[in-house]
């Protein structure tokens, strides 16, 4: 059964939070996450967390995909810059190419890049709804391909570009560290306490 018409979805999504306050995509989430635990950290439904306050409360659990996706004008450029990407890898390519003289290759791309823009608007236009269509048909048809189920607190942690600590299997990190904080403190304590006992 379909759910709603995508040309009506497009026109009335400034942003993709707007998407994610529709009964379509609410009902896609509750369908696809529901008895499903957190791929992440392995968290059961019904499973709590204590907060800093103290506070206990129950993890919620929703779909996170695994595509990070962008829309309006961000989007637009993105398709831009791939359509002018490919154009300009299959110029610049030929055997008979040459940059013309007194331009750096930055000042030729980036000349070529408005000239093309101007000649293409119709085509980037296109490919533009395209992939809005590809994403929005994304997110109302859910599937272990393109997404997976966070808990709360790893949905949290993936949306501020943190992942799960290998180490503890609790805490989180930015993907430059190999642990987390609280597991970082437990290894300085520990050398400090053996350099005192030595």
């Amino acid at each position: 059964m379909p759910l709603m018409s995508e040309e009506p979805m497009q026109k009335i999504l400034p942003t993709l939070s707007e998407l994610w306050k529709s009964p379509e995509w609410k009902a896609q989430a509750k369908t696809f996450s529901e008895g499903k635990p957190c791929t992440w950290c392995g968290a059961q439904p019904g499973d709590t967390y204590t907060t800093r306050k103290g506070d206990t409360r129950k993890l919620g659990f929703s779909p996170h995909h695994i595509e990070k996706h962008k829309w309006g004008l961000p989007l637009y450029n993105q398709v831009k810059n791939r359509l002018f990407g490919e154009y300009y890898k299959a110029l610049t390519s030929k055997f008979t190419f040459m940059y013309p003289p007194g331009l750096s290759k930055k000042e030729h791309r980036e000349q070529t890049k408005f000239e093309w823009e101007k000649t293409h608007r119709e085509e980037i236009t296109v490919a533009f709804q395209a992939e809005k269509e590809r994403i929005i048909n994304d997110y109302l048809n859910l599937t272990d391909e393109n997404a997976v189920v966070l808990c709360s607190r790893c949905h949290y942690a993936r949306e501020k570009g943190m992942i799960l600590c290998k180490v503890c299997g609790e805490g989180y990190h930015k993907p430059k560290y190999d642990r987390c904080w609280s597991c970082n403190q437990g290894i300085l304590k520990a050398n400090d306490k053996m350099e005192v006992e030595e």
